[in-house]
């Protein structure tokens, strides 16, 4: 019997229905039904959890499967090092600049926000859309403005043309419907406004695969190449787009403007090239969770750091 809280959708790049099945359940044990489309080769979940289903995950669930930090409150080890890693993105291309206006969708705590306003200081506005009750209250209490909880939601309409830059850290992965939020972001960007934007890649994903990579909660598997074509449907013009650097090997990173729509294209190669991928790195996926599992152990016993 199907499951009520999961429904159908077809590819979120190209709109084509058939494809190939990769794996049933991800990372906790979730129903996790990645496929790869056989008409484009992107990575998506089908069937995928419902709107409804996700919202409340996001809203009451999902600190504690991937933020514990939140609920603790004990982050203070590692918080600000993906902001860093933005900031020396942007200077490296002498894109670092004051901003006036900055937008972080999915912004968790805040800090990637709190990491620019220390860096460029309190005159600019800093603001956040972000589904935890738990990191909104947060954000709230530390000066940040808040656009909701919804990036489906109307609230573009109030702020269209004003952002200097707006982040897009590991968040476009987990929306139901990315292309329309691209669309929204190319909206209140100002016209020499920027995007970052940055996805786990399915070329180069991290292991084990079944147990870590696949999770509920990641809709869309983006390459490279998708991510880009994606970005130009929105019309968002791509500056730099990079497959792994020194600070990130497993991700995709790129930086836009706004940009005239690019229709897309498809590759009939990318569906062989991405199952390929997955095939050779899930060989070993029983390895990687044996070993990642007597880390923990080891961890716990304190006999490794």
């Amino acid at each position: 019997m199907a499951s009520p809280e999961l429904g159908p959708t077809t590819c979120l790049l190209c709109g084509a229905d058939e494809t190939s099945k990769v794996v049933d359940k991800g990372q906790f044990d979730l129903p996790t039904h990645v496929v790869v489309c056989k008409t484009c080769g992107f990575s998506y979940l089908n069937p995928r959890w419902t709107k409804e289903r996700y919202d409340r995950f996001y809203a009451t669930e999902y600190d504690r499967y991937y933020r514990p930090e939140v609920l603790s409150q004990n982050d203070d080890r590692c918080k600000f090092l993906p902001a860093a890693k933005i900031v020396a993105r942007l200077k490296e291309r002498a894109l670092l600049k004051p901003f006036g206006r900055v937008l972080d969708l999915g912004s968790g705590m805040g800090h990637a926000l709190a990491y620019l306003r220390e860096k460029q200081g309190t005159k600019a506005t800093y603001d956040a859309i972000e589904p935890s009750a738990t990191c909104r209250d947060h954000l709230l209490a530390n000066g940040f403005g808040y656009l909701g909880d919804d990036v489906y939601g109307p609230w573009e309409a109030s702020v269209r043309n004003t952002y200097g830059l707006v982040i897009m850290r590991h968040v476009l992965e987990h929306f139901p419907e990315p292309l329309p939020v691209l669309r929204k972001v190319r909206e209140v960007l100002r016209d020499d406004g920027l995007l970052y934007v940055a996805v786990p890649d399915a070329m180069h994903p991290t292991k084990p695969l079944r147990s870590h990579f696949f999770r509920v909660v990641h809709i869309s598997y983006f390459t490279r190449k998708s991510l880009s074509d994606m970005l130009g449907m929105a019309g968002l013009e791509v500056v730099d787009i990079v497959e792994g650097d020194r600070h990130e090997q497993h991700e995709v990173f790129a930086i836009c403007r706004k940009g005239a729509v690019v229709p897309f294209v498809p590759d009939p190669l990318e569906h062989d090239r991405q199952m390929k991928v997955y095939r050779e790195t899930g060989k070993n996926d029983g390895f990687h969770v044996f070993k990642s599992g007597l880390i923990s152990v080891l961890r716990r016993f304190h006999l490794i750091r």
